[in-house]
C-alpha cells in the first residue's frame, strides 16, 4: 500500500495511544467512549490502514 504525505499526520496522531484515549474520552459521549477498549488496540479486518 502506498503511503501518501497526508497520511503522516494520522500516523503521528495515532502513534500516541494515550493522546487518542484522551481525545475520545474528552469529545465522544460517555456511552461511546465507554465502549472503547483502550488497553488492547486492534485493527478490524478490511479497514484501510490495517497493518495485517
Amino acid at each position: 500500500m502506498a503511503t501518501h504525505h497526508h497520511d503522516t499526520g494520522y500516523d503521528e496522531l495515532f502513534s500516541h495511544p494515550e493522546f487518542v484515549q484522551q481525545l475520545i474520552e474528552g469529545f465522544a459521549p460517555a456511552e461511546i467512549a465507554g465502549l472503547m477498549g483502550f488497553t488492547t488496540p486492534s485493527f478490524p479486518s478490511g479497514v484501510i490502514g490495517n497493518p495485517s
